[in-house]
């Protein structure tokens, strides 16, 4: 079953039968009950992910203790440490489990081997990323250039709008 799952992915169905097979030798499956933390903001995690089954947050947490929550990993999806690329690297968020939630984890030091020698699977992974950096330039400019009216006009005609004329109390 993870086969086929690694076989639709763009980033392992590309790879070659024999890596593919190395692909899941190396597969760590993990189980985490929900509201469990999957790793804290600032620790260094070197692991790339698949998410089987359920959901994980991402969260960016302020001194103060107020969180913001940025992504939302869902099943089928990849996610992956900032120390995966960058050795030592400190984690920007923390990863929480939104409800029970299985993952399948790779650590740095056995997917760079295969990721290095297939070309395929790092373009496909760089193409990932490129679209994460793209979505959250948009989440940026939508929270930090436009004026409150603006947002929070937006945020009531995404919830309201569709009220049929009726007043909303």
């Amino acid at each position: 079953m993870l086969k086929e799952k690694l076989k639709e992915n763009p980033v392992f169905g590309c790879l070659p039968p024999g890596e593919l097979e190395s692909v899941l030798q190396a597969a760590n499956p993990h189980s985490y009950p929900k509201g469990q933390w999957i790793c804290h903001l600032s620790t260094t995690w070197p692991y790339l992910f698949l998410v089987e089954e359920g959901k994980v947050q991402a969260v960016k947490e302020s001194p103060e203790g107020r969180s913001l929550m940025v992504a939302e990993i869902l099943p089928g999806e990849l996610f992956w440490g900032i120390s995966f690329f960058l050795q030592d690297a400190p984690m920007p968020v923390a990863l929480i489990a939104k409800e029970d939630t299985q993952l399948i984890l790779w650590s740095r030091d056995d997917l760079k081997p295969i990721l290095i020698k297939n070309g395929c699977g790092s373009w496909e992974l760089i193409c990932l990323m490129i679209s994460k950096m793209q979505y959250a330039s948009d989440m940026l400019n939508k929270f930090a250039f436009q004026p409150t009216t603006e947002r929070l006009a937006k945020v009531l005609l995404d919830y309201y709008g569709d009220s049929g004329g009726q007043y909303v109390t």
